[in-house]
């Protein structure tokens, strides 16, 4: 799970960009360290227009939700962005679709489970 952020954590202080689908997911990975640009793709968003707004970025990450919305708002925003020669790297939200998708369906709720998973390795550790 640290690795999983970790490797987002570099990539996006670094500068590459994350797109996500709401200001709570935008606030929830601010709460976990993420200091790069996020950019918030709203309900109802052209897609069309969001790839054009984001096409001077060479590479974009995308972190949509783990659920199947998320999933068909990845593939069509990918499609979109690629389209205009912007690689999208879906790496980071495979990586966190398997590692958090039994325990959440949205990046909103990242921040607060692991926290609650940090508590509870610590309650663990703390009883050997």
């Amino acid at each position: 799970m640290d690795n999983v952020l970790h490797d987002l954590m570099v990539d996006s202080n670094s500068g590459t960009p994350i797109i996500v689908e709401g200001k709570k997911d935008k606030a929830s990975l601010r709460a976990l360290g993420i200091r790069g640009p996020i950019h918030c793709v709203h309900v109802g968003d052209p897609l069309f227009e969001v790839a054009e707004q984001l096409a001077h970025y060479n590479r974009i990450i995308l972190l949509a939700d783990f659920d199947d919305q998320g999933e068909k708002l990845t593939k069509k925003l990918a499609s979109h962005l690629e389209s205009k020669r912007c690689k999208t790297d879906l790496v980071h939200w495979l990586k966190m679709k398997k590692v958090f998708s039994r325990l959440t369906k949205d990046v909103e709720s990242l921040n607060s489970l692991v926290s609650k998973l940090q508590v509870s390795s610590q309650h663990t550790i703390g009883k050997d």
